[in-house]
């Protein structure tokens, strides 16, 4: 029998609110109180392939043989270096691929104390991306000072907050890394119903996502509903509409609102003192295997680039060589850089500026595009 889908952490209400599960995710359920969860949990196990999966069970809920290894961690009788060790030595049992389900990490600050869990996790998550696993680690968030949560925010890839009870659940996604801006503040209000967790709106459509990407550029430039309806020529009312995906909008329509907003859109074009590039008056160019650019404006004295790096691409030597200094802009998705002996990944939203060192190495880890902005200043 063919194993369950690695991709997916169980709940295909959660994977859609992410715009889907990534290799090396990460995921962090920030839970209230009185919040129920083992739903999720178990949901995680039933969707994992039991050869690869390694639970680390402070619950005391889980079988032995529920997973190629089950980590009875329920109280702090074995020394914290011995339950590392064993935590250890199952990652490596299952190997890259994997699913890791530690169920809680705030179960194991209760045994062994805060900084032993955080130690887990700043040494467990990393590794884990790297090794293209998934994991899930579940916290009671009041059971945490912030500088606790702050730690795992900064180095984890998904974040979400789960509260309420099994008549109204409220699912929000405080980071998500290598996905698009607007992902993050997406909301799920949901039910649970025989143990799944059904979705009470309308899901989010082509048009709801098109929305949120209108309302986030449109309040990200501080610009009011009504001005911007009066810059495209639309009515507030119709704005309102697409913005919230009651009905969409035409190319046309959409042109004009990425003009007003300032997202080029149109041939390049120069003025004293500053050049303009806009999107469409440059086809894609191939720059390596699995990578494509288009010129986003060129000056005498610099060059911006789109650049779009395929799933699992990889390659040596840099996309642009020559002399200059490159700034690299993560829009979209995940990159790994090699420079000297260092390997810097980057998420979306980092940005890394080279004056004198080379890259001699790129690769997308992830299964989805990444996106750039790549500027070369001579």
């Amino acid at each position: 029998m063919a194993a369950p889908p690695l991709l997916t952490s169980g709940v295909p209400a959660f994977d859609d609110l992410l715009d889907g599960i990534a290799i090396g995710d990460n995921l962090v359920l920030l839970v209230g109180d009185d919040t129920p969860i083992d739903w999720f949990v178990d949901a995680c196990v039933r969707a994992s392939d039991r050869e690869r999966l390694v639970i680390v069970d402070t619950s005391g809920r889980h079988e032995p043989d529920a997973a190629r290894a089950v980590l009875p961690w329920t109280d702090a009788t074995t020394p914290a270096e011995e339950a590392r060790a064993a935590f250890d030595r199952a990652d490596e049992l299952v190997g890259t691929d994997a699913r890791v389900i530690v169920d809680t990490l705030t179960g194991v600050a209760s045994a062994w104390g805060s900084q032993t869990a955080l130690d887990l996790f700043l040494v467990g998550c990393p590794r884990l991306y790297r090794r293209r696993s998934i994991a899930l680690w579940i916290l009671r968030r009041s059971s945490h000072d912030e500088r606790f949560l702050r730690r795992l925010r900064d180095v984890t890839q998904v974040v979400a907050t789960v509260d309420g009870t099994e008549d109204r659940l409220l699912v929000t996604v405080e980071k998500a890394a290598g996905r698009p801006a607007h992902v993050v503040g997406r909301t799920l209000e949901a039910t649970l119903q025989d143990g799944r967790l059904v979705d009470v709106t309308s899901g989010a459509s082509n048009g709801t996502r098109l929305g949120e990407t209108i309302r986030h550029l449109r309040t990200g430039r501080g610009v009011g509903q009504a001005e911007l309806a009066r810059r495209v020529g639309i009515s507030p009312s119709a704005l309102s509409q697409a913005e919230r995906g009651v009905r969409g909008v035409s190319g046309e329509t959409v042109l004009r609102l990425w003009e007003a907003l300032g997202v080029p859109v149109g041939p390049d074009g120069t003025t004293d003192g500053y050049h303009i590039g806009r999107r469409t008056g440059e086809d894609a160019t191939p720059l390596a295997t699995g990578v494509t650019g288009r010129r986003l404006v060129a000056s005498p004295g610099s060059t911006a680039w789109e650049v779009s790096v395929d799933p699992r691409a990889r390659g040596r030597g840099p996309l642009f060589p020559g002399k200059g200094t490159e700034t690299v802009v993560l829009r979209d998705g995940m990159l790994d850089l090699e420079i000297g002996k260092a390997t810097e990944t980057l998420q979306a939203g980092d940005a890394i500026v080279l004056d004198a060192a080379v890259i001699t190495g790129w690769a997308n880890p992830a299964d989805h595009p990444a996106t750039v902005v790549w500027t070369i200043t001579r």
